[in-house]
C-alpha cells in the first residue's frame, strides 16, 4: 500500500474505490491506483488526514519508496486553447479573437496552466469565441481574417 497524507480541505473528496495517479520517483514512473482506505481522524497539528491507495504490482517498486500522488477532488467547466494560440505581449498573455465582423481584436487571458491538451484559460474568454491559432507575428488589432475553406 502507498501511503500519503492528504489536507483536511480535500480528504472530505476521496473515497474508497477512487482512481489516483501515483509517480514513484526511483520507477520514474507512474502507477494507476485506488484508494483503498481513508483514515477517519486526522493529525491534529498539521489538519493532513492519511490515505492509503492499493498500487499494482510493478517491477522495481518496493516499500519506502517515495511518491506523489494526484487525487482528483473535483472538476469545472474549463476553457482550452491552443498553446500555440496564446500570444505574449509584455509579459502578459492573450489571444487573437475574431469578431462578427471577421476582424481580430487581441485579449488579454489569466491563464492557470499548460497541458498536453492546451491552455487552461481561467478569464479573459466566453465559450465558443473564435480564435486565431498560430497567429503570424505581425498580426495587429483589426486585421481582417478569413478562415480556411470548409472552417466557420
Amino acid at each position: 500500500l502507498f501511503e500519503t497524507q492528504v489536507a483536511e480541505r480535500a480528504v472530505a473528496a476521496i473515497q474508497i474505490g477512487d482512481a489516483v495517479q501515483v509517480s514513484i520517483d526511483a520507477l520514474g514512473a507512474s502507477l494507476q491506483g485506488e484508494v483503498q482506505r481513508r483514515v477517519a481522524s486526522g493529525d491534529p497539528v498539521t489538519r493532513r488526514f492519511q490515505v492509503k491507495v492499493r498500487l499494482p504490482r510493478a517491477e522495481g517498486l518496493l516499500p519506502g519508496m517515495f511518491g506523489r500522488a494526484l487525487f482528483t477532488v473535483g472538476t469545472r467547466p474549463a476553457i482550452l486553447v491552443p498553446a500555440e494560440a496564446v500570444v505574449e505581449r509584455g509579459g502578459l498573455r492573450g489571444v487573437y479573437v475574431v469578431g462578427d465582423d471577421a476582424r481580430v481584436r487581441f485579449r488579454w487571458l489569466r491563464t492557470e496552466d499548460a497541458s498536453g491538451q492546451g491552455v487552461t484559460v481561467s478569464a479573459g474568454l466566453d465559450g465558443g469565441e473564435r480564435i486565431v491559432v498560430a497567429p503570424p507575428r505581425d498580426m495587429r488589432e483589426g486585421d481582417l481574417v478569413a478562415a480556411p475553406a470548409g472552417v466557420s
